[in-house]
């Protein structure tokens, strides 16, 4: 079974406003906003531009560069899994395999 780490579950950032936020604010409430997405809907799957369409509209549109982040972030906490599909692509979905945690 799925369970993310409280450390990542509890930790909710507010969404920034786009103009004044720093990069590290931007990567906080986007990492946020795919970890509520994946929790709700543990079948998604999608490239790092698809999940865009994963964002609230204040966040759509965060630099792809800090979209990428905040999907390898939740890649090395083990919440989410990135495979390359034929073409080179990277495909990010939920890690259902967490092994036994």
């Amino acid at each position: 079974m799925f369970r993310a780490p409280p450390t990542v579950a509890l930790r909710v950032h507010p969404l920034p406003a786009m103009g004044d936020a720093s990069d590290e604010e931007l990567l906080a409430a986007v990492r946020s906003a795919l970890l509520r997405h994946v929790l709700v809907h543990r079948d998604c799957a999608d490239t790092a531009e698809g999940v865009r369409w994963w964002l609230p509209a204040e966040l759509v549109a965060a630099p792809q560069r800090i979209v990428l982040r905040a999907l390898r972030g939740l890649v090395e906490t083990r919440v989410m899994k990135e495979q390359t599909v034929t073409g080179g692509r990277s495909i990010f979905s939920v890690n259902t395999e967490r092994g036994g945690e």
